[in-house]
């Protein structure tokens, strides 16, 4: 009986000397992981696409609690005198525009607002104006 104590016991020693010996110097670090080192994304990445007077906006969102999200357009590229023209909840990621005049262009930003009050644009996105087909007479 005490032979096999002598032996679990060497068992358990041997087990807690393995896990605290460290591995060769000559083993390599792993690296890591992409993901793990991969700057967070802090940018709006907005895209268009218009028929028409129809322009469809996809985005996506930068990782991070979101309070409020809003829709602005401008018939510039100037952020200043763009309107709101809709506001959604930061899990929907696409809105559907219907724009008063299909021979002009318009600029589209997504605009969020974090809990703490830190506001993060998209870049402005024009869409090109309609074409407007016209038969031949």
């Amino acid at each position: 009986m005490s032979s096999l104590r002598h032996l679990a016991l060497l068992g358990a020693l041997a087990v807690s000397a393995f896990a605290q010996t460290p591995p060769p110097a000559s083993a390599p670090t792993p690296a890591p992981s992409p993901a793990a080192t991969a700057p967070t994304q802090k940018k709006i990445v907005l895209e268009v696409a218009r028929t028409g007077n129809e322009v469809l906006l996809t985005w996506t969102l930068p990782e991070g609690e979101v309070r409020m999200l809003e829709i602005m357009r401008n018939t510039t590229e100037n952020a200043q005198g763009r309107g709101r023209i809709g506001t959604t909840r930061a899990t929907v990621n696409v809105f559907s525009d219907t724009v008063p005049d299909t021979a002009a262009t318009y600029w589209y930003w997504v605009k969020i607002t974090r809990p703490s009050g830190e506001i993060i644009n998209s870049n402005p996105v024009a869409t090109p104006s309609a074409k407007v087909w016209t038969p031949n007479s």
